[in-house]
């Protein structure tokens, strides 16, 4: 008996202890950022930049007028724009809980590494936030309606999360962002512009660290994909020269790259092996099944334009950007970091580098002709 009353002593204490959620709060009393798009502007009297925070928010009471509540604040600083929310808000704000974040033309020309430290500070925000720069105004991104879906967050979230699956562009989440500002590194984003009615991926922002210093189109983003190494599919046009003829045709494709890198002294030299492999889904003023010669043909054919345009692309990085866009400095690092940290982001390092290109083509099917 002696021994069962500290028992149930302790027993009682856990209990009490550990029972139940203290802060709980009910949900309809949360505000919960779907996106968030951050924008620069000059403020007052004083002309200093101040950032723009909109934020688009689901309404969670089934009796609210609107089913989305968007709201742009301006502050000095991204976090201290939350606090003019506890003045007039009733709801809590959780910024934890945002998917999407969409940074502004002028915001990105300036830099954007001090306007994003407050993500890195917070535990709750997700590492898989997903990124894209606006051309214009992020505000105006989240404002544009979208069509079939409950609101423009959820469009933009399968926009973005689903673009490297289903074409050559980027996808690009928190965790990468970060990790594309180390030595030797640089990060790319894509580029969605609001076209009336939608938003649409525009093409791909590249960086000098935080700062950007060139916009690809979206022909020029599908060189870069290959040449960086990210991994995606999409369409791919070819033209061919037969008996004077001109033939052509669309591939379906996608793409791996491996890199090597040779040192003599101070010399760099970058060889660059990108592999596309794919099938064939039109072939214009060809009726009958492909033979292997066509098909050899056509490979060929991809293969020189492809490298075409990586040449051209690696002439605009090398002499106008001087800046390493296609993340192949990571090699050079891996082998000689303590002595290549201190100079691998200078301008001379990549604009003096060598760098070799050779695209292999393997269309394993042609399909066939009904």
């Amino acid at each position: 008996m002696i021994r069962k009353i500290p028992i149930l002593l302790l027993i009682t204490i856990l209990t009490t202890a550990l029972a139940g959620c203290w802060d709980a709060s009910d949900v309809d009393k949360l505000a919960f950022p779907l996106c968030a798009a951050y924008d620069l502007h000059t403020g007052g009297n004083t002309g200093r930049k101040q950032v723009d925070v909109t934020t688009l928010i689901p309404s969670l009471s089934p009796e609210a007028p609107s089913k989305v509540h968007i709201q742009t604040l301006s502050e000095r600083t991204t976090a201290y724009a939350r606090q003019p929310r506890n003045y007039y808000d009733a709801d809590e704000y959780l910024p934890g809980i945002n998917q999407v974040l969409i940074i502004g033309d002028d915001l990105v020309r300036k830099g954007f590494k001090n306007y994003l430290d407050t993500l890195r500070r917070i535990p709750g925000v997700t590492g898989t936030m997903l990124f894209a720069v606006a051309d214009g105004r992020g505000e105006d991104i989240l404002k544009t309606p979208a069509k079939n879906f409950p609101n423009n967050g959820i469009y933009l979230i399968n926009l973005l999360e689903d673009a490297q699956r289903k074409s050559f562009t980027p996808t690009v989440r928190l965790f990468e962002l970060f990790v594309n500002l180390g030595p030797g590194k640089n990060p790319v984003l894509p580029v969605v512009k609001s076209n009336r009615d939608r938003v649409i991926i525009n093409g791909t922002a590249l960086f000098r660290k935080d700062r950007l210093i060139y916009l690809c189109n979206t022909d020029e983003t599908r060189t870069l994909m290959m040449l960086r190494g990210l991994k995606a599919q999409g369409y791919y046009p070819f033209v061919l020269q037969e008996k004077g003829q001109e033939e052509r045709g669309t591939i379906f494709v996608g793409n791996s790259r491996k890199v090597k890198i040779k040192r003599q002294g101070d010399e760099f030299t970058y060889l660059i092996n990108i592999k596309i492999q794919g099938i064939i889904v039109e072939h214009l003023n060809h009726p009958q099944s492909l033979d292997r010669e066509c098909m050899a043909c056509i490979e060929d054919s991809v293969a020189r334009s492809i490298e075409g345009e990586c040449w051209r692309f690696l002439d605009k990085m090398q002499n106008e950007l001087k800046t390493d866009c296609i993340d192949i400095n990571k090699y050079a690092l891996a082998k000689w970091r303590r002595e290549l940290t201190p100079i691998i982001d200078r301008e001379e390092f990549i604009e003096q580098a060598q760098i070799k290109v050779q695209v292999e083509v393997h269309l394993e099917n042609a399909g066939e002709v009904l």
